[in-house]
């Protein structure tokens, strides 16, 4: 059994709790990670989806309006969805060549929504990015809450 420690204080986005546009793809949330092997984050919260209309959505995104997968960050995972990566740039929406080799070195995407468990590979690690899943901006936040945790599973 992990013994979880939480490794950052409750993150909020906006800090100020009133509204925030961003333009950026990704926002940092932790500058390093070390001392664990595995995150565990949970994510509260509620955004604007598209930019323009008033469709809110939430860390599990909104699966029910389509978006062609070329309209998102991360195709895997439904529009608005919470996503992060580790490591990279807070400016770089990285497209996933077809090039398995060119790939490998892209910092790996990975759904958070309103909880994941994100294995990590050596240490230290970061900086974890989160960013909502969906290539236009600027998006409104009204809210983003996290909770992120470190074990050393193994």
């Amino acid at each position: 059994m992990a013994n979880w420690t939480q490794i950052t204080l409750d993150l909020k986005v906006p800090e100020d709790n009133g509204v925030k546009s961003i333009a950026s793809p990704w926002l940092l949330a932790l500058a390093v990670i070390d001392d664990c092997d595995h995150l565990r984050i949970e994510a509260d919260g509620e955004w604007q989806l598209l930019p323009g209309l008033d469709v809110k959505c939430g860390p599990d995104g909104r699966g029910d309006i389509p978006i062609a997968d070329t309209g998102l960050i991360l195709p895997a995972c439904p529009p608005g969805a919470l996503i992060g990566k580790i490591g990279g740039s807070s400016a770089a929406i990285e497209q996933r060549p077809d090039d398995a080799d060119a790939a490998a070195v892209l910092p790996a995407l990975f759904a958070i929504g309103k909880t994941c468990m994100v294995p990590l590979e050596k240490m230290p690690h970061g900086p974890l990015f989160i960013g909502i899943n969906i290539a236009l901006r600027p998006l409104t936040i009204d809210r983003i809450e996290l909770k992120i945790f470190g074990a050393t599973i193994g």
